[in-house]
């Protein structure tokens, strides 16, 4: 069993990463021997989708984006994957931009051949309230969709809210942020939201289980 796991924060041990820590936690609690790729998309250099349809022509290469950047490889294994699991903050209301720019090259080539099971962690500055006063969920939703109709599975996605951004504010501005308020939830609903990651990844390995039948 082999699964991916796309970092697409530029920290590797802070809200996105540790979620998807205890992701990678959950499977191997359920199916100990199963092999997980981390990879950190901030590690690499790239660009998003240049539009120049290679992929696309008739004689090409199925699935196989023609940029030879340092993701060229990735996007190919990606679709060898038993399971993909994705984590992001949320930045200006959408995924961060090196998260856009792979998502782009993975979903543009074309549609996954077999079933290949997928969740998506998602980190945020924003109160659960004020992502659902926002236009957020329209277009998680859309990407969700996406990822759906590629790999023909339903998207798991975890949600953590009001994250805390820096274990000391002291010498940052932020002053439309309650970081008090920040501090109490990163020691009481974090954990959880972990847990939750980690539930998720057990299910992830049902998931591929029942594929696989």
């Amino acid at each position: 069993m082999k699964i991916h796991a796309i970092n697409g924060s530029p920290r590797k041990t802070w809200n996105s990463a540790a979620m998807l820590e205890h992701f990678t936690r959950g499977v191997h609690s359920a199916q100990e021997d199963a092999e997980i790729e981390i990879i950190n998309l901030y590690d690499y250099i790239y660009t998003g989708c240049k539009s120049c349809f290679a992929c696309k022509l008739k004689n090409g290469k199925t699935l196989e984006c023609a940029v030879l950047d340092d993701i060229h490889d990735i996007l190919h294994e990606a679709f060898t994957s038993d399971g993909i699991v994705f984590s992001s903050p949320i930045y200006f209301q959408d995924v961060s931009a090196q998260m856009r720019g792979f998502l782009e090259r993975l979903m543009y080539p074309g549609i996954s051949p077999k079933t290949i099971p997928t969740a998506f962690i998602y980190t945020m500055n924003a109160t659960e309230q004020q992502m659902k006063n926002s236009y957020i969920p329209a277009s998680l939703a859309t990407l969700k969709m996406y990822l759906e109709s590629t790999f023909h599975s339903e998207t798991e996605q975890i949600f953590a809210y009001n994250t805390l951004q820096k274990k000391n504010y002291d010498d940052y501005r932020a002053t439309r942020q309650n970081v008090a308020e920040k501090k109490i939830l990163h020691e009481t609903q974090f954990p959880i939201d972990c847990q939750n990651a980690f539930e998720a990844g057990k299910r992830m390995v049902e998931k591929i289980r029942a594929i696989v039948k």
